[in-house]
């Protein structure tokens, strides 16, 4: 039975086994092989980092399987080269269950009030003086109960169009892209109002965008339009990004191993047999990690 070096300590192996598999280089820098921590986080983790700037974010695609999706045989296998990566891996996961586990319909309800920036276009159909274009400004939602007495969204956009201040009432027909989606935009549409007579007169329509949050985007799960897309629009760049986001994956095997079990190479100090099968004598050497 191989045993290990005892001029390497590798203190907990499993532990750093786990260290090194969540991210590339800490079992190292845990069982204090800090130079070899430092090479394998700046290379494996820059490369993996390379691939996913080059793929906009969006390189690493989990099974669909895992969180209740059909199984996509592609996505897995490519999946499985990155899964060593650990954090973004596990990330991944979290995310694509999230996905799954969520209504993807538009909603037209909220739970709480809603101010974010806003970019899109309006068309006023009643009003005179201003014309229908492009509106950048402040958006603020929040539920409200409609006309007919069920749930609804209601705000206000306050913003400039072609330079001109605008400030409209948002109500009747409200509809948000759903949270959770790889796009960092949400879709937004809805009406114009005016209120007369305790009603709400539609004016005219908005529709447009709001940025979504970090944690609602990152790393969430490609349908496969998007995927198409995105292929589309970064051709030969997307297969490249993809590629290296693989390697960087399978290098951190090698890692993990390396942590586990040291070093998988000699120390020079070995006795080396001569043609009588004598040993013959060598000079000594200093260990590396």
């Amino acid at each position: 039975m191989d045993m290990v070096d005892p001029r390497i300590q590798l203190k907990n192996r499993a532990l750093a086994g786990v260290l090194a598999f969540l991210i590339p280089g800490a079992g190292h820098l845990y069982q204090g092989r800090t130079f070899k921590a430092a090479v394998y986080f700046v290379c494996i983790v820059g490369l993996f980092f390379t691939g996913m700037a080059m793929a906009e974010w969006k390189a690493v695609q989990p099974p669909g399987s895992w969180a209740g999706a059909p199984i996509d045989r592609g996505r897995t296998l490519k999946f499985a080269a990155q899964a060593s990566l650990g954090i973004p891996a596990l990330t991944s996961l979290v995310q694509a269950r999230r996905y799954y586990g969520s209504n993807q319909e538009q909603v037209r309800t909220l739970d709480g009030s809603l101010t974010t920036a806003f970019q899109g276009g309006l068309e006023v159909t009643r009003e005179s003086g201003l014309q229908a274009g492009p509106v950048v400004g402040t958006l603020s939602i929040e539920p409200s109960a409609n006309q007919f007495g069920g749930a609804g969204i209601r705000g206000r956009i306050q913003g400039t169009m072609d330079g001109t201040p605008v400030d409209y009432l948002i109500g009747g027909s409200v509809a948000l892209e759903a949270p959770l989606n790889s796009d960092t935009e949400r879709g937004f549409s809805g009406q114009l109002i005016v209120e007369e007579g305790g009603r709400d007169v539609p004016i005219g329509t908005i529709s447009g965008s709001v940025p979504r949050s970090f944690s609602s985007h990152f790393m969430m799960p490609l349908t496969d339009q998007q995927e198409q897309n995105l292929h589309a629009r970064l051709g030969k760049k997307h297969e490249l990004a993809m590629v290296l986001t693989w390697i960087a994956g399978l290098l951190n095997i090698l890692v993990i191993w390396d942590a586990i079990d040291g070093p998988a190479y000699g120390y020079g100090d070995e006795e080396e047999s001569t043609a009588d099968g004598n040993a013959a004598p060598s000079e000594p050497a200093a260990a590396s990690a």
